[in-house]
């Protein structure tokens, strides 16, 4: 199964608190989140979902489940690319294209500002998506 049906099914999945994150653009916080999936590096990106998408799913169900998606997908790696980016006050929506194997796909991620930071909203992601 290639790594963007993975993707899209642990946003399906997934669902949550707000440490700042450092990073200043919505497009930024999504490449973090992509590169910290993409190695393995799940405390990372757990901590870029918003405190919604963690009051819904654990940090050990999000490892679980990442890891889980990360053993079905192919041994080629997916990459991405930011195609574009919507910011609004309170909310942003990333465009993002995911490739992995030939098979290519467009996700839209949404963040939410939270205490200044912008959080990936997988639970808005998931809902924008199907």
């Amino acid at each position: 199964m290639p790594a963007a049906m993975c993707l899209v099914l642990l946003l399906m999945l997934s669902g949550g608190c707000s440490p700042k994150t450092g990073y200043a653009s919505p497009s930024k916080v999504v490449t973090a989140y992509f590169n910290a999936f993409k190695t393995g590096h799940y405390d990372a990106s757990y901590k870029l979902l918003s405190k919604d998408d963690r009051a819904q799913i654990s940090l050990a169900e999000y490892k679980k489940e990442a890891a889980k998606q990360a053993g079905t997908t192919s041994t080629e790696p997916f990459t991405f690319k930011i195609l574009n980016e919507k910011t609004e006050l309170k909310d942003s929506v990333v465009g993002v294209q995911l490739s992995q194997g030939g098979q290519s796909e467009t996700l839209y991620i949404v963040l939410v500002r939270e205490l200044g930071a912008w959080r990936v909203s997988l639970d808005q992601s998931n809902t924008m998506n199907n």
